[in-house]
């Protein structure tokens, strides 16, 4: 499963064709996640240009350029540049961090991730207005066997209860692979949500993804986050 995302969110009174140029105080950010790390040009230093070439107000899609230079917590840094977007539909996303979610892979022993990176596990969590889910990442950069990035997924306005993992509904899970690997899918799982009180939702799940050349097991996984 590639875990790459990118997210652009800039002020609804922006989006029209143009140029803007944003740094690290703007309201508007680029962000940047993979399998090992995230980055936003909300950091110390960020910037980045976004081009609108064409704002279909029908269809409510924009089309342009962007580039820019993003940072980690740690303060280091990518080039994102050549970006595109090509009839992209506006939506709102929200990306956070906060809440705890932990786990096992592969039977080995259980590993805990938060909202602090000096350890290199951290939880990120991206929310979509237009979908109504909430994608919670466990992120593991450590250099062991657990290295990787972990994911569930539900509607934000789920109810107590299990469900069934699968990849086509709003029910989801998955793990990030590195470039050299197959791209994990997921072939089975359950996610309990054991309270969801206010914003904040806690649950415990269990996967299982394949690549085509090995299988992982994510066990005794547990979360608990609180959302927009």
């Amino acid at each position: 499963m590639d875990m790459t995302v990118i997210n652009i969110t800039i002020p609804a009174n922006n989006v029209y064709e143009g140029t803007f140029n944003y740094d690290e105080n703007s309201s508007a950010h680029l962000s940047y996640s993979n399998e090992v790390n995230s980055y936003s040009s909300t950091e110390t230093g960020g910037n980045f240009t976004l081009t609108i070439t064409d704002y279909n107000l029908e269809a409510g899609t924009i089309s342009g350029t962007f580039s820019g230079t993003i940072f980690d917590l740690a303060g280091n840094s990518i080039s994102i540049t050549n970006g595109q977007i090509n009839n992209v539909r506006v939506m709102s996303t929200n990306y956070y961090s906060n809440g705890t979610m932990s786990l096992s892979r592969n039977g080995g022993a259980s590993f805990s991730m938060d909202n602090n990176l000096d350890d290199k596990k951290f939880v990120t969590i991206i929310e979509n207005s237009e979908t109504n889910q909430i994608l919670v990442n466990g992120n593991n950069a450590t250099l062991t066997s657990d290295f990787g990035l972990y994911s569930i997924g539900f509607p934000n306005n789920v109810i107590p209860g299990t469900y069934d993992l699968t990849s086509d509904s709003g029910f989801t899970a998955g793990i990030g692979n590195s470039d050299s690997e197959p791209e994990y899918n997921l072939t089975s799982g359950t996610i309990t949500i054991t309270s969801h009180n206010g914003n904040t939702v806690s649950g415990t799940f269990n996967y299982t993804v394949n690549n085509g050349v090995q299988t992982v097991t994510i066990s005794n996984g547990s979360f608990s986050i609180t959302h927009n």
